[in-house]
């Protein structure tokens, strides 16, 4: 569901976007993106694509980041 939001068509687009000028980023998982049949023109311009979102969280962990699951 989250990648859904970073989607250029996503009612909270807007939203993203003042979220990333105040410093926030967002990323998006190449291998979600490509089973969903999406490609990286349809994305919003402030998510960047990682190769996997997975990898992605379990790097800034070892970075010393904490990841909170809601």
């Amino acid at each position: 569901p989250g990648l859904r939001a970073m989607f250029k068509e996503n009612e909270y687009a807007p939203r993203i976007q003042r979220m990333a000028a105040e410093g926030i980023t967002f990323s998006a998982c190449a291998n979600t993106m490509t089973n969903m049949g999406r490609d990286t023109p349809t994305l919003n311009k402030v998510a960047k694509v990682v190769p996997g979102g997975v990898v992605r969280i379990m790097e800034l962990q070892e970075a010393g980041w904490t990841y909170i699951r809601p």
